[in-house]
Order: structure tokens, then sequence, then C-alpha cells
């Protein structure tokens, strides 16, 4: 079985003028795929508010290269 993580920053913007009082935002997203006989599946999303994408990015680098170190 393969495992595929991604971590992405997912930008909300108002669709329309009615929605003109709200604010541009920015999603942190974790999802995980699992790959199955059948195909890709998702088998975990997770998704909050990022109020300093930056700062939140380093943390989730960080965090991966702690857990999952890459194989050279």
């Amino acid at each position: 079985m393969s495992t595929s993580i991604h971590n992405l920053v997912e930008e909300l913007h108002p669709a329309s003028e009615s929605d003109r009082d709200m604010q541009d935002m920015n999603i942190l997203a974790t999802i995980i795929y699992m790959k199955k006989p059948c195909g890709w599946h998702i088998v975990l999303h997770h998704a909050s508010v990022a109020l300093e994408v930056e700062r939140a990015l380093g943390y989730a680098g960080w965090l991966f290269n702690q857990y999952l170190p890459m194989q050279e």
C-alpha cells in the first residue's frame, strides 16, 4: 500500500458582491491519501483557518520532517 500526504494552503475569496463584507481567508489543509487495489482514497482531511500562513507552513514542514524522514 502507498500513502501520500499533502499539506497546502487553500485561499477563499468572497464569491459575489453581496459577500463584499467578508474578508479573504487562508485555510491550512492536510490530506492523506492511501492507494488501495481500486485506486487512491482520502483517509484523512483536516483543515483550519491560518492566521499566520508562513509560520504555520514552517511548522508543517518541521512536523513532516520529524515524523516522515525523506529516504535517499
